[in-house]
């Protein structure tokens, strides 16, 4: 079958065609609150606490991952993106009426972007297993790549929408429009009709799975490679997230326009890279395609500090933003085809805990060194410890199969 015949069939599915709007506007509402609530952190808080924005909403995703992989193994997963989308409406609408009663402080800030993280750690693993509920198996792959290119469509507007919001009528209106795009997803999502279950899925424990996943990801060698490299990377690279709106407004001497034209570099880089992952695996290993995707993102991290205009900036942040996406895609496409089938979303969840995880442990760490030395310094040592997660790679490759090779069927999983 050629990989152009599934996509006619793939939108015939009400609920993935439901399922990839919800995605677009996931992301796109994590852009505009992300962009807004930093830009206002600039406004109101320390360096640090700017830092720490990317920190909160990453937190949830390192903590809940895996707990949000098991209940996306057992229970209703149209259920909890419903309730995903709940907690995100929660969040936007709690920071929009924090805003316009002038009733916004730091801890405030942090607090409700934690909790609209908490509701994007439901949301991520949960849609990505929601694919297999949402149309037939042998459109599986084309259901994923059609998420992701959603996913990273978003992450191109999102931030030039947030930045936009912010420069027209303030961070206020920029979370209160968030708010109203998260309620009108949950009603849609609430109206859905019930897709009846070919096969009632069982109940175990929910403990027991979660030791089990944890197990899994100790005990099987591949999935233990994918996330102690990723979290490695992620955490290394963090800068390129968490100190955007300081290199827009301290370096760049930007305004809230220049800081989503920025972030909006990221997410182009990201959208452009992600229609080239296949042919490049059909052409390079994973590991070959992650270790070039480390130089450059070294590159990026090095030369940002030695940068004085937007629009080199953004050029820097185009790279940035393909080689960041470019790994998470290796990746997530080696958890997914190395994971048994009764594990595939507590393999998301891994997957997801070590990219948060090192996105928010990352990120708190360059904050504080922002706020004890400066924005060069954080960079520059971004940089040399990005070049550090390439040379592992001698000794861990990234366990990937070709794209003429990825399995239907996930391996057995394996003797704990």
């Amino acid at each position: 079958m050629s990989t152009d015949e599934p996509v006619p069939r793939l939108w015939s599915s009400r609920a993935f065609l439901l399922l990839w709007t919800a995605t677009v506007a996931s992301n796109l509402g994590t852009q505009v609150q992300s962009v807004a609530s930093a830009w206002l952190m600039t406004d109101i808080g320390s360096s640090a606490q700017v830092a720490l924005i990317q920190s909160l909403i990453s937190l949830p995703l390192m903590i809940l991952a895996l707990p949000t992989g098991v209940l996306a193994d057992v229970f209703d997963r149209w259920r909890l993106i419903a309730f995903a989308y709940f907690l995100m409406f929660a969040a936007a609408l709690a920071a929009a009426c924090a805003g316009f009663g002038q009733g916004m402080t730091p801890v405030l800030l942090l607090l409700l972007c934690f909790l609209f993280g908490s509701g994007q750690s439901f949301f991520g693993p949960t849609s990505m297993a929601a694919v297999r509920d949402s149309v037939h198996a042998s459109l599986i792959a084309a259901g994923v790549a059609a998420l992701s290119i959603a996913f990273n469509l978003a992450r191109c507007l999102g931030p030039a929408l947030g930045g936009g919001l912010v420069a027209a009528g303030g961070a206020s209106w920029a979370f209160a429009i968030n708010a109203g795009m998260c309620g009108c997803v949950l009603l849609l999502l609430l109206a859905m009709p019930r897709a009846p279950v070919g096969k009632e899925r069982q109940r175990p424990a929910l403990l027991a799975l979660l030791v089990e996943g944890l197990r899994y990801s100790v005990v099987d060698r591949p999935m233990r490679v994918i996330a102690l490299r990723m979290f490695a990377f992620t955490a290394s690279a963090s800068p390129i997230w968490a100190l955007l709106p300081l290199l827009a407004r301290v370096q760049l001497h930007g305004t809230a326009v220049t800081y989503g034209i920025t972030m909006s570099a990221l997410g182009i880089g990201a959208l452009a890279i992600s229609f080239c992952i296949r042919p490049l695996l059909e052409r390079f290993s994973g590991e070959t395609i992650f270790r070039c995707c480390n130089a450059v993102s070294a590159l990026a991290l090095l030369s940002l500090p030695l940068t004085s205009h937007w629009l080199i900036a953004a050029i820097q942040l185009f790279a940035a933003g393909a080689a960041w996406v470019a790994s998470l895609t290796i990746f997530n496409i080696a958890a997914q085809s190395n994971a048994p089938t009764p594990m595939v979303g507590r393999a998301i969840g891994i997957f997801y805990s070590s990219v948060f995880g090192g996105l928010t442990i990352g990120s708190a760490l360059f904050g504080h060194i922002v706020e004890t030395s400066s924005l060069t310094s954080a960079f520059l040592l971004s940089g040399g410890l990005v070049v550090l997660t390439l040379i592992s790679g001698i000794a861990w490759p990234v366990p990937v199969p070709s794209a003429l090779s990825l399995p239907l069927e996930p391996r057995e999983a394996p003797c704990t």
